[in-house]
């Protein structure tokens, strides 16, 4: 091998053709990248694998200016700080200024309630731009390869994550770059032999990456029995994909500025234009996707506009959504413990985040009664309507069933039944216009609205999907 590691815009000649090649296509490449020019500064995120290794010695070799910056997420002891050591060392060899930084993980992970992947992830992401930001760098740089694109398809086509998922990752993502995407894990492997290079081995990648190491050792290998050139088919197959879904977000945006208006915090949408969408669930999903509803929820509301069903309320963590005749109203939820539904006399179904609250009125009493703690049946005649569900509040007082109409404290009945505060917090009531506990959902039913034997017409109430923790 002949390289010499002088200064880093010197080019150094590499002895071997197929290097020399993979070099060449790695630099034209680069520059193909929309504003990335010759004489631009670039941070490299190096981890001391392999390819962060090859993306090292290529940008090295090419001539470009690099800063090199490692993240030691502190997961693996002391491999993690040798890891460290290895990247400076690289760094110095390249005459390249390095910057690492060390970071909490799972520590951040468990306060955030994310994943170890998930919170690396964003850890990384921000360091390295508040880095690139303050260093006055133009691009930060991951050694993102082909296969990786495969296998992120791969994994997002069977978690079903939609049309984004199946977009891979962008070669050019704001200040990130990734100029290895063209480019096979074979290819970068050959480079790496040719040239002699060291790196270390993640011992971790195993555990951390289980499904996708389940993916390029079973499914890309048996996906390549039939089409050998898999990883450079899709890369090539990507730019359709990638040019339909910025035709989709055109669409978005006309529909969004016909469509959709928005006063004082209250935003309205004329469902007529999903009517005959052939994209309507697509539409309506990106639409709502800032209101945190849930699919379930957005696909009975699409439902309920094809058939047109209006007087549909739905609820998600900080938003409600009325279904009117010709329009979709969203605001912003009450504080949660204050929060109110009202169920009229003619609504029969309410869609919460956790699940459907359902009405169904019977002309007479059930022969059996189903023991689900999510059903209750109530003698219909007892009820006021507007019905109310709302979380419990201090003070609550209700007669729990079998207690022969005893009244009792809300909450001394819940202590008795060893619910969790967590649980009483999301807690649901159906409380009666007259201001009584109908039931506590999921709990027990007021003795007062007990199915008699002098009852005549009944309400069946159930709720399906519910969260309920004695399920």
């Amino acid at each position: 091998m002949n390289k010499t590691f002088h200064h880093h815009h010197i080019h150094t000649t590499l002895s071997n053709a197929n290097s020399r090649i993979l070099l060449k296509n790695f630099r034209a490449a680069l520059l193909q990248l929309p504003g990335v020019q010759e004489e631009q500064h670039f941070l490299l995120a190096v981890s001391g694998g392999k390819d962060s290794t090859v993306l090292a010695d290529l940008f090295f070799c090419a001539g470009f200016s690099i800063t090199i910056a490692h993240c030691n997420f502190q997961l693996r002891g002391a491999e993690a700080d040798a890891d460290e050591v290895f990247v400076q060392q690289l760094a110095a060899r390249y005459e390249a200024p390095f910057f690492s930084t060390r970071f909490e993980t799972a520590e951040f992970a468990e306060t955030k309630k994310i994943s170890i992947q998930a919170a690396a992830r964003w850890l990384r992401y921000e360091w390295l731009e508040n880095l690139r930001v303050a260093e006055g760098l133009d691009w930060i740089v991951t050694a993102h390869h082909a296969n990786d694109n495969v296998e992120t398809i791969l994994y997002n086509f069977t978690k079903g994550t939609g049309l984004a998922g199946l977009l891979g990752i962008p070669a050019v993502n704001g200040k990130v770059i990734r100029p290895l995407l063209g480019f096979t894990r074979e290819e970068l492997e050959q480079y790496y032999l040719q040239e002699e290079l060291e790196h270390r081995e993640d011992r971790s990648n195993a555990e951390v990456y289980y499904a996708r190491n389940r993916i390029r050792q079973q499914v890309v290998p048996t996906l390549k029995i039939i089409n050998p050139h898999l990883e450079h088919s899709v890369s090539k197959n990507l730019p359709f994909l990638q040019e339909i879904a910025l035709f989709f977000e055109l669409e978005v945006q006309r529909v969004r500025e016909k469509y959709w208006t928005e006063r004082h915090g209250v935003y309205f949408f004329a469902v007529e234009v999903l009517k005959d969408h052939p994209a309507a669930g697509n539409l309506l999903h990106r639409l709502l996707q800032p209101f945190n509803f849930t699919s379930d929820q957005i696909g009975n509301l699409l439902q309920a506009i094809k058939n047109g069903q209006p007087g549909k309320f739905f609820y998600s963590e900080g938003y409600q959504m009325l279904l009117d005749c010709v329009t979709l109203v969203i605001e912003k939820k009450r504080e949660a413990n204050d929060a109110s539904i009202w169920i009229p006399a003619d609504q029969f179904e309410v869609s919460l985040p956790s699940g459907l609250f359902i009405l169904v009125y019977h002309q007479e009493p059930p022969t059996t009664y189903s023991v689900d703690v999510n059903t209750a049946w109530i003698d219909s005649a007892e009820l006021r309507f507007p019905l109310e569900l709302r979380h419990w509040r201090a003070g609550d007082v209700f007669c729990p069933l079998g207690m022969g109409g005893r009244r009792r404290k809300l909450q001394n009945f819940l202590s008795d039944q060893k619910i969790d505060r967590f649980t009483k917090k999301n807690l649901w009531l159906l409380v009666n216009a007259d201001g009584r506990i109908i039931w506590v959902v999921g709990f027990r039913l007021d003795e007062r609205f007990k199915i008699q034997d002098s009852t005549t017409t009944t309400v069946e109430i159930k709720i399906t999907d519910f969260q309920n923790p004695k399920t």
